[in-house]
């Protein structure tokens, strides 16, 4: 039974990939030019990422690997957009965020037991 420093502990990594995902995708609207031409289009979702880092936070399970999938998914398209078109560096900027995430989201102990354990009432 994990103590309550690591379900804190837990609980402040989601906020951090929270942090991360949710600060990604307000930049390809604000700097475009860095991520497609002028008469191109890309962003990225956040009321997704906002509905599913809540649903981690009350502990539904499914939550954690529906945003890992979806956070692969992001990488896989900086990766790709990147290598298509190296001189748009806004997936450099990006990219470290959804690497972040996804290493808190597939790795991290704390994070696995705070949405896997059940709630206690204390």
């Amino acid at each position: 039974m994990p103590t309550t420093s690591q379900k804190d502990k837990g609980a402040q990594l989601i906020f951090v990939i929270a942090i991360c995902l949710v600060a990604s995708a307000p930049l390809p609207m604000w700097f475009k030019g860095l991520f497609v031409e002028d008469s191109g289009n890309f962003s990225i979702g956040v009321t997704g990422v906002v509905l599913l880092t809540m649903g981690m936070l009350r502990r539904w399970r499914p939550a954690r690997s529906i945003l890992l999938g979806l956070t692969i998914l992001y990488l896989c398209v900086d990766v790709v957009a990147f290598t298509l078109s190296p001189d748009k560096v806004g997936f450099l900027l990006i990219g470290p965020l959804h690497l972040l995430a996804l290493c808190l989201l597939a790795f991290s102990r704390d994070v696995r037991q705070y949405v896997e354990e059940p709630a206690t009432t204390a």
